[in-house]
């Protein structure tokens, strides 16, 4: 086991955010936010059209911009395509086990969220854990999972799912056993068996059997919006919810439907 104190010397961080197209047009929008409110040295952008993506954004020392396929040791097939699309789970998994920032600590952004007032990251030495508004619900379908997946462990008290969860990539190695691959093949055979991962759950999950007293908690005032069917936002409807939104603390812009 890590200790604590060797996690937490360097709090350092950056910030990375799988893309599919749906969601080119928040992407403006986002990374300005992520370097209006928070200390963060990088975005990575690991993209299923990565030369779409630059025709949006101009890549720099700050911005980098990655081919999902080239992050993680098993491809996106490797997992089922259930109703939620194979792309659901690899995204997972991206933020889980990628190696492309230059900290261990990273906050794994949904490219669904907008930061709309400074996003705690630390809390003096210990580093935060943001819960969402869903805090209380649906941690049932994310157990079997995690229990399946850890056997004998305890189960978390919340739903951590809050589409911008703060890892360190030292606990999710040790979490998969030092074996990322195996770790999601692993995953994909208890997918095809009906259980379903939360990516922010299952870190979590482990986090608080292993080092309970790691992470603070706390609650942000989130705006939700959401379009069915994967619908793409324009630009002056997200300008306009940013409007509407003065006093939420993030704001998601969700596009809600299958990614293959």
């Amino acid at each position: 086991m890590i200790s604590i104190d060797e996690l937490c010397k360097d709090k350092r961080y950056q910030v990375v955010m799988p893309v599919h197209p749906k969601d080119h047009t928040k992407l403006p929008y986002i990374i300005e936010r992520v370097f209006r409110f928070t200390e963060a040295s990088a975005i990575h952008i690991m993209a299923y059209d990565a030369d779409g993506v630059r025709e949006i954004v101009k890549p720099d020392n700050r911005v980098h911009i990655h081919d999902e396929c080239n992050i993680l040791p098993e491809p996106r097939e490797t997992f089922p395509d259930t109703r939620q699309g194979q792309g659901w789970y690899f995204q997972q998994f991206l933020e889980l086990f990628q190696d492309v920032t230059d900290t261990d600590w990273y906050i794994g952004l949904n490219c669904d969220l907008l930061f709309n007032r400074p996003y705690p990251v630390f809390s003096g030495r210990k580093p935060i854990q943001v819960l969402s508004r869903d805090k209380n619900s649906q941690k049932e379908v994310y157990n079997p999972f995690n229990l399946a997946m850890f056997p004998g462990t305890q189960v978390s008290p919340w739903n951590y799912l809050s589409d911008g969860s703060l890892y360190n990539k030292k606990i999710t190695r040790q979490m998969a056993g030092g074996d990322v691959a195996g770790f999601m093949r692993r995953s994909a055979e208890l997918i095809r068996e009906g259980k379903t991962p939360g990516d922010a759950n299952l870190y979590m999950h482990y986090v608080n059997n292993v080092y309970p007293s790691l992470y603070t908690v706390v609650e942000l005032r989130n705006a939700m919006n959401g379009k069915y069917n994967g619908v793409a936002w324009t630009a002056s409807e997200i300008e306009q919810l940013i409007s509407q939104n003065l006093t939420s603390d993030t704001i998601s812009v969700h596009c809600w439907g299958n990614i293959k």
